[in-house]
């Protein structure tokens, strides 16, 4: 028997040596196997490939359906907003003694304001001008998305009655028109304007 320290005996030696016949069948059942073995393993990466595609097409979906509804609810949110009435500042200040002295005691210099979103015109009207919608219109403020309009009026003591014309179609009730201490106020405050406020 040979010892650990001695190589193969020759009998193995020359059997590893020699040539191995296969068999023409052995080696195409070997090579089906392989073939097989690797067109398995492709199918298992497709299909692993499909699963990834359908989740991130998934997630795609479902982040597009939450902006889809995100805007929606904007949309629709901005549309019960602008169904709302806006707000509206209206005022009319007295400037005072700016007015020629020779005037002075007949006419009072009076600023009238408003401000209001998506105007493109406004008008003052009033007694002092007979209600007439085109004779008295307001500025706009140069300032850029400027919503406040304003024009300076000289008025009789006893106009004191007006209303604003929102692009010809709506009335906005004015405010209290200034009352200075000489002057007594007109017994009504009835104005024939229409008030949509």
């Amino acid at each position: 028997m040979p010892n650990e320290r001695d190589e193969l005996p020759r009998w193995m030696r020359s059997a590893l040596r020699a040539p191995v016949a296969a068999r023409a069948d052995h080696v195409h059942q070997i090579m089906d196997v392989v073939r097989g073995a690797a067109a398995a393993e492709a199918r298992v990466r497709r299909a692993r490939r499909r699963r990834m595609t359908r989740a991130r097409t998934f997630a795609l979906a479902v982040v597009a359906s939450a902006a889809g509804v995100a805007i929606l609810a904007g949309s629709v949110r901005a549309m019960w907003q602008s169904s709302l009435p806006e707000p509206l500042e209206a005022s009319a200040t007295f400037i005072g003694d700016s007015i020629d002295p020779a005037l002075h005691d007949t006419f009072d210099l009076v600023r009238f304001a408003l401000r209001t979103r998506g105007a493109s015109r406004v008008v003052l009207a009033g007694d002092f001008n007979a209600w007439s919608t085109t004779a008295t219109p307001l500025s706009r403020s140069l300032l850029p998305n400027a919503e406040r309009w304003a024009a300076v009026v000289a008025l009789r003591r006893h106009d004191r009655r007006f209303a604003f014309l929102v692009d010809g179609t709506r009335w906005v009730r004015a405010p209290r028109a200034p009352v200075r201490a000489d002057v007594r106020p007109p017994s009504s405050d009835a104005s024939p304007y229409r008030d949509s406020t």
